[in-house]
């Protein structure tokens, strides 16, 4: 089944450019699940809520793009229970050889990408706390505090463009950029 993905960029009033030469890697020290081509997964809104808070709020416009992904067997899936085990008894691991060292996500990845038997081209992950004021919480009862998530902050990093595959990446925000806008 086919995953809607949406990367938020900087509009730089390039909007061929980034049609034509899209998705873009992001290649900062600082990406937490390392070099790759990041998106949210499924839910629009957060690639809206990603562009105010990185761009609108520094004087900046953005754009939304969208691919159609099928995040099959390629995936290396930190929502499936027994990827996330995988992943803690890596961490773990890297905890007590590493004693004064934070192991970081970032860190558990990196490791893990150096063995031969990685061999995914894009990594799944929900985050926790990033845009916490942002959530969209369903109650599961009157006067609990546990709730539904209805727009969980899943993110795809694709760490192999080829995954993406050839002419799937359009813009579909703004819609003055849309291939169908009309006067």
């Amino acid at each position: 089944m086919l995953s809607e993905l949406y990367q938020t960029i900087e509009d730089r009033s390039n909007a061929d450019y980034i049609k034509e030469n899209g998705p873009f890697c992001c290649e900062r020290k600082d990406a937490w699940l390392g070099k790759g081509y990041y998106y949210w997964d499924s839910f629009v809104e957060n690639a809206h809520l990603w562009g105010k808070k990185i761009y609108t709020k520094n004087n900046k416009n953005y754009i939304v793009c969208l691919s159609k992904v099928d995040l099959n067997d390629n995936v290396y899936d930190l929502l499936n229970p027994s990827v996330l085990l995988e992943f803690k008894q890596a961490a773990e691991g890297l905890s007590k050889a590493y004693p004064d060292k934070n192991i970081t996500v970032t860190v558990v990845l990196e490791q893990l990408k150096k063995q031969s038997d990685f061999t995914y081209k894009a990594i799944r992950v929900r985050s926790e706390d990033d845009m916490s004021c942002f959530k969209q919480k369903t109650s599961f009862k009157e006067k609990h505090k546990a709730y539904l998530d209805t727009c969980p902050h899943i993110q795809v990093c694709v760490l192999d463009k080829t995954f993406i595959g050839e002419n799937n990446f359009k813009i579909i925000f703004p819609s003055v950029y849309c291939d169908d806008y009309v006067i």
